[in-house]
């Protein structure tokens, strides 16, 4: 699975830990340089290119998603997967062992950082993965969470603890480098 087809994946199991499954379309947002990114195009391949790779993708990726729908909008790109896409993602994706941990302890209303910690670090301990954690309140970002090896789990987490309670933001290491 190349880059974006495993965002657009990692993204709709995010939502569907968080929210349930729901038989509908799902919009996902990319911002241009994003979406080159995770096609793996030269950032200053135009805008003629782009939709030429947007076209290859959907034609590869139809098992997956169903008929993807693109659209340009200001500096970012739209991509709509269909019901039947969302629904057959749901249905032959486990959902992700971490995500799964993480989200029930952000959302208890009862949980507190501490909480957050113990949860990275005991799936760092079951995967015998290093556990990086930085202080990046200063900067906006939070506690920052992340594991040394990809195959443990590939995002970067920023949790803040507020007046809202916990939440979260999670960005691929190339996101979260480029916020530092």
């Amino acid at each position: 699975m190349n880059e974006l087809a495993q965002h657009m994946v990692d993204t709709v199991k995010e939502w569907q830990c968080k929210i349930g499954v729901r038989k509908e379309k799902m919009d996902l947002f990319y911002p241009l340089e994003s979406l080159k990114e995770l096609l793996q195009l030269d950032p200053a391949a135009s805008t003629e290119e782009l939709e030429k790779i947007l076209t290859e993708f959907q034609k590869e990726n139809t098992s997956l998603f169903g008929k993807l729908h693109f659209w340009k909008e200001k500096k970012r790109y739209g991509i709509e997967i269909p019901e039947d896409g969302v629904i057959h993602i749901a249905e032959t994706i486990p959902d992700p062992e971490f995500l799964k941990s993480f989200l029930k302890v952000i959302q208890n209303p009862a949980s507190n950082m501490d909480d957050v910690c113990n949860c990275f670090q005991q799936f760092a301990k079951e995967k015998e993965d290093v556990l990086h954690q930085e202080n990046m309140v200063h900067d906006g970002l939070g506690s920052v969470f992340y594991f040394e090896k990809d195959s443990t789990e590939r995002y970067v987490y920023c949790v803040e603890d507020d007046d809202f309670g916990l939440t979260y933001h999670r960005f691929t290491r190339k996101e979260y480098e480029d916020l530092k």
